[in-house]
């Protein structure tokens, strides 16, 4: 899937974050016909002879105003849905956040009521969901990228007595399960999260990160309660929840499809650059 006869053309949004990059250069690579959408440009006549659109932009910035979340996350993805069928596109694809499932912060919302908005409007274009959790790699920002730094370093870290379960996605098999979604005829309708595998707790992610980057696991056991207490005390809540509270995606609905990760989960290609990339 993804090949060029069966996608056509592909428009996008969002191609210069963290993941647009990588599903343009995967693009390219597979030769598909492209063309990137900036804010200015969502509108029908941009969206000429095109045949899917993966609407990746959106707002993740902790802290933004709650109007902002429904205005680009919400507003925004309906103001591009309603362009896409005028212009009849096929297909529109949405990368949301498994967020959306418990809505429970105004991100979350924000991805819900758009998720509500492409589902009322199944009927005149295909309509395809996609619900990644944390999305890794090694130009990563906020939490995943101060635990990528904090497994770079010769320090023990105290995660050995964290047997949590957290699912994650790389960004080379969130980008590829992008472009099998855009063009498996089931995927029409559909909404799939999505993630590298089974999950993993904080102690297995330290071990394969730093297997990755050529370092011991060196993993002391500190008491959970303990270590959440430290990492509140120094203002790191939030990543407290991150790497210790339970996140579980289901992925089966994906792999019903037959699409497999085509990376093992914290894969060294993931996190380490090549010498050509340094």
């Amino acid at each position: 899937m993804g090949d060029p006869e069966i996608l056509g053309k592909v428009a996008t949004t969002g191609a210069s974050g963290f993941v647009g990059r990588a599903l343009v250069d995967m693009l390219r690579g597979r030769g598909v016909p492209m063309v990137d959408l900036g804010r200015a440009d969502l509108s029908a006549p941009a969206l000429g002879g095109v045949d899917v659109v993966i609407h990746m932009a959106g707002l993740a910035h902790r802290g933004a105003p709650d109007a902002d979340f429904d205005a680009v996350n919400h507003r925004l993805t309906r103001h591009l849905l309603d362009a896409a069928i005028a212009q009849g596109v096929r297909r529109f694809v949405f990368v949301s956040s498994i967020h959306a499932a418990t809505a429970d912060t105004p991100y979350g919302r924000s991805k819900r009521d758009a998720e509500t908005a492409i589902a009322a409007r199944s009927d005149e274009i295909e309509t395809v969901i996609v619900r990644p959790p944390l999305v890794y790699g090694r130009d990563a920002r906020a939490n995943f990228a101060k635990l990528l730094r904090l497994c770079d370093t010769p320090l023990p870290l105290p995660f050995g007595a964290v047997d949590n379960r957290r699912s994650l996605v790389g960004r080379t098999n969130l980008c590829d399960a992008l472009l099998f979604l855009a063009a498996h005829p089931g995927a029409a309708g559909g909404t799939f999260p999505v993630a590298d595998g089974p999950p993993l707790s904080l102690a297995d992610m330290t071990r394969l990160i730093r297997r990755a980057l050529g370092r011991p696991a060196r993993l002391v056991g500190v008491p959970v309660p303990l270590l959440r207490a430290a990492l509140t005390a120094i203002g790191q809540g939030s990543l407290a929840g991150q790497l210790l509270d339970d996140l579980v995606v289901d992925g089966s609905a994906l792999a019903a499809l037959g699409w497999r990760p085509p990376l093992a989960p914290l894969d060294a290609r993931e996190l380490v650059r090549g010498p050509e990339q340094r």
